[in-house]
């Protein structure tokens, strides 16, 4: 879980800003490789301490703002696209539903949106 909140807390900092597309991978492979043991209290405990050692608690709060400004960047389909492309693994894997990864994280921890 540690894993999911380390990415989890990196992907919402880096926000729009985000160049590294591996980052949308991990955190969708790893998510969605652990759902079932995720425990929802103890993950929302882990990203909330990330968050509050890292100065990113307010970004964090903001995830609804980040997710929607994501979804409408279009340098980050593009990146994703390149990175799909370049690595076999990734083919076929929508960008959109590496979001909705995100979505289902934030919504499932709870965190409160500003």
């Amino acid at each position: 879980m540690c894993s999911i909140c380390l990415c989890l807390s990196a992907f919402i900092r880096r926000n729009i800003g985000n160049t590294r597309a591996r980052d949308f991978y991990d955190l969708h492979i790893l998510y969605c490789e652990r759902k079932d043991k995720v425990r929802p209290d103890i993950l929302k405990m882990a990203i909330e301490h990330t968050a509050v050692k890292r100065g990113s608690m307010n970004m964090l709060k903001d995830w609804k703002d980040i997710m929607r400004d994501m979804r409408e960047e279009n340098a980050l389909y593009s990146l994703w696209r390149n990175y799909a492309a370049e690595n076999s693994y990734a083919e076929g894997l929508e960008f959109q539903v590496l979001l909705d990864s995100v979505e289902e994280i934030a919504e499932l921890i709870n965190i409160k949106a500003n």
